[in-house]
């Protein structure tokens, strides 16, 4: 579980990718951060290299992915990082994009297709926003999710279609050869 709070207010841009843009528009509208939010658009840059760093949690197996610039080779360089994570038995993948960018629906279009689902915002991870994208190479255990609110749980059925959706649209999301490994 994440939790969030800023101190200094720093009123900024952020683009929502369409496919979330009602949820997020739902989330934002809770904070008390001023944000002018725009619907993502355009395609990634190709005249620079995506910037992404990887760090890995052995102990949890979850590897966490940082993106703070996409670049045209987005999607290379998320293999290259993906298969860092498997070879330290990973079985979570998270991505975190930066919403700052313009662009950042396209990427948020290539994870889907990659079998990650929606895992939230992230107010001011990059000064700026992020968005937690998340990809789990066995059976979520939603039933063990203990919810209070009402938000949340709205949240939580929100994020369980998505992985459905998400997984039975673009692959195959169940690997247990992987998970044995």
């Amino acid at each position: 579980m994440n939790a969030f709070r800023c101190y200094k207010p720093k009123p900024h841009r952020i683009f929502l990718p369409s496919v979330y843009e009602q949820k997020l528009r739902g989330i934002y509208a809770r904070l008390d951060d001023a944000r002018d939010l725009v619907v993502s658009e355009g395609e990634i840059p190709a005249a620079k290299p995506t910037r992404a760093d990887l760090t890995v949690f052995d102990f949890a197996r979850v590897a966490r992915i940082v993106v703070p610039e996409l670049g045209s080779d987005f999607q290379d360089r998320l293999s290259v990082l993906e298969g860092e994570g498997l070879t330290k038995k990973a079985v979570v993948f998270q991505v975190c994009l930066n919403l700052t960018e313009p662009w950042v629906g396209a990427a948020v279009d290539i994870l889907r297709y990659r079998g990650y689902f929606f895992g939230g915002p992230m107010p001011r991870w990059f000064d700026g926003d992020g968005l937690l994208m998340q990809k789990i190479l066995c059976p979520p255990n939603f039933e063990g999710i203990v919810i209070v609110s009402d938000f949340a749980k709205q949240l939580l059925e929100f994020i369980k279609e998505d992985w459905i959706i998400t997984c039975t649209k673009f692959i195959p999301c169940l690997t247990p050869a992987l998970i044995s490994g």
